[in-house]
């Protein structure tokens, strides 16, 4: 295994794994954003598209479709990356980079 040699201006903790807690801190602000947006622009869909899919994007721009990979791939044509996706009425939730 090689060495890691630092510059003057680098230190070991800039590449140290985050922490336990801080993954916890993330993984709450990420299921958080997901309900806010769900409850404003998925919710809404339930009446007319329960069981599709729909891609939220962060800034409240959505998707629906047949299944989970065109909503995605839409998305992403769309809006770029940063989506999250939801099977409306159902929460079951998932980000993609």
């Amino acid at each position: 295994m090689a060495s890691r040699v630092l510059t003057e201006n680098q230190t070991e903790t800039a590449t140290r794994p985050p922490s336990d807690t801080e993954e916890r801190r993330r993984g709450q602000a990420l299921r958080a954003e997901a309900d806010r947006l769900y409850e404003a622009f998925g919710q809404p869909l339930e009446v007319d598209h329960w069981g599709a899919y729909v891609a939220i994007s962060a800034d409240g721009q959505t998707v629906v479709a047949e299944t989970s990979f065109e909503a995605l791939k839409q998305a992403a044509e769309l809006f770029g990356p940063g989506n999250f996706i939801f099977k409306v009425g159902e929460r079951i939730v998932g980000k993609i980079r």
